[in-house]
């Protein structure tokens, strides 16, 4: 061994350079940890910012969910108010339809009873006359009958009330062709459903 490796040993070999090896090696250890912690640091503060913008993204995706809500609430209403309308219409055309051929028929019945009251000799050119009447009332009947029984927004009332007296004009005017004798019954269905009424279940 060479007298300066032999100078070097012995000097190393002193407490107080061995402490101050020592210290120097904490002090890199400490340097090295420092700068650990700092790069950690910095990916924390990474992190919280991707947090951050994380939340703030989850608060703006809330608001908007929010927002849809009130919007698909609103459609909701509007729809059901549509259908309710879509609903009444229906309702009010349906109730039209049987209101329009009963109409028609209460009209034909009238203007037979006019006819078939004439004065006058009844010659056989107006019982011809009264006859086609007689029929075109008839197929009255028909119409009504129809809308009556396809109905489904009828009153119980108003089912009782146009079926009566849908029964109560074909028996009056079917059948026998001696109008003449017939008139009485006819008459008889315009007091037993006199106007007034007939204007309350229509209206």
């Amino acid at each position: 061994m060479s007298e300066a490796m032999r100078f070097l040993l012995e000097f190393l070999r002193k407490p107080e350079w061995v402490a101050a090896i020592a210290l120097v090696i904490q002090a890199a250890i400490l340097f090295l940890q420092a700068v650990i912690l700092r790069k950690h640091g910095k990916t924390m503060e990474e992190h919280a910012g991707i947090a951050k913008t994380q939340a703030d993204t989850g608060v703006l995706i809330g608001k908007a969910l929010d927002q849809q809500g009130k919007i698909l609430a609103e459609q909701t209403k509007i729809m059901n108010e549509q259908f309710k309308f879509q609903r009444a219409a229906m309702a009010q055309a349906d109730r039209q339809e049987v209101f329009d051929s009963l109409l028609s028929l209460r009209n034909a019945l009238h203007m037979l009873i006019a006819k078939v009251q004439e004065p006058g000799e009844r010659y056989p050119p107006r019982i011809a006359e009264e006859q086609r009447m007689q029929a075109r009332l008839i197929t009255h009947l028909l119409p009504v009958q129809q809308a009556f029984i396809s109905s489904v927004h009828l009153t119980a009332e108003e089912k009782d009330y146009i079926g009566r007296y849908v029964v109560d004009v074909g028996e009056a005017v079917s059948g026998d062709i001696n109008l003449p004798a017939r008139l009485p019954q006819m008459k008889e269905i315009d007091r037993k459903y006199p106007e007034s009424d007939f204007i309350k279940v229509i209206a």
